[in-house]
């Protein structure tokens, strides 16, 4: 005699198919969040950059008055000076000593020279940055993408001797676009480096970018950080290198994949 079927015969059924719709609700929900997230999602489109930190109002070139040989006493690079110290002492031909003295309170950012170097009359000698405060931004984007740069655009500005992933980048914000590209001359003055500055205008000229960078009193250097700041904020100072990234503005992810 045959049993009748109970409902407990059904049950391995209902484990089956309960966690089957489940699936595939959690996956409708992601299609849909998926959806969401390509047409209603931001993401920011931003141009990157090289630039330096400066003390405004920009860097100071010295130069010799006279020609002679550099003594051994040329202050070395990175040194903090008052108006008046002596950088350094050039020996004439005729035998006399002529001291080349900073007309700034500031510090020594790059040489031009070395000792015992001869040098000419109006060569220069060191690079001086200001001791004014805050700091500012220059960074220097190629001319070919220049055409959206523009005041007020925000900027993400990390210092080469910081750890980005920790240290976060300072947050800034364009204030002045330079029209013309830059010289090779500006370059080296700002950078205090020819190499650097060759090397930046390899791929084509590029113009001068001033960003002010946001102010946070409890901040390293006085400055707003996206994350922790500098484990040591004295190895970041005038002319220290920066990578930038200006926000040119922002698109969905369904725009950047079809290049809108």
């Amino acid at each position: 005699m045959s049993k009748e079927p109970t409902g407990d015969v059904d049950r391995p059924f209902k484990l089956v198919t309960t966690p089957a719709r489940f699936g595939l609700l959690i996956a409708l929900v992601a299609a849909v969040c998926g959806l969401l997230w390509l047409f209603g999602g931001q993401l920011a489109v931003k141009a990157p950059a090289m630039g330096v930190m400066v003390n405004p109002p920009g860097n100071v070139e010295v130069f010799s008055t006279v020609s002679g040989t550099i003594e051994n006493n040329l202050i070395p690079s990175g040194t903090p000076v008052l108006k008046g110290d002596v950088l350094a002492t050039v020996k004439t031909p005729e035998g006399d000593f002529v001291d080349i003295s900073s007309p700034i309170d500031g510090k020594v950012v790059s040489l031009s020279t070395t000792e015992f170097a001869l040098i000419s009359a109006g060569s220069p000698v060191v690079t001086l940055a200001h001791n004014t405060e805050p700091m500012i931004g220059l960074i220097f984007v190629p001319s070919t993408a220049m055409d959206d740069v523009v005041p007020g655009l925000k900027v993400e500005v990390s210092p080469d001797t910081t750890d980005l992933t920790q240290a976060g980048y300072i947050v800034g914000k364009v204030t002045k676009v330079d029209p013309l590209p830059v010289t090779v001359e500006r370059l080296q003055l700002i950078l205090g480096d020819t190499g650097q500055a060759q090397q930046l205008l390899a791929a084509g000229p590029v113009q001068e970018v001033f960003v002010e960078l946001e102010q946070d009193p409890q901040g390293a250097l006085g400055l707003y950080w996206s994350g922790e700041g500098p484990a040591a904020a004295e190895d970041i100072s005038s002319g220290t290198i920066v990578e930038a990234k200006i926000i040119l503005r922002n698109q969905t992810p369904w725009e950047a994949f079809t290049g809108n």
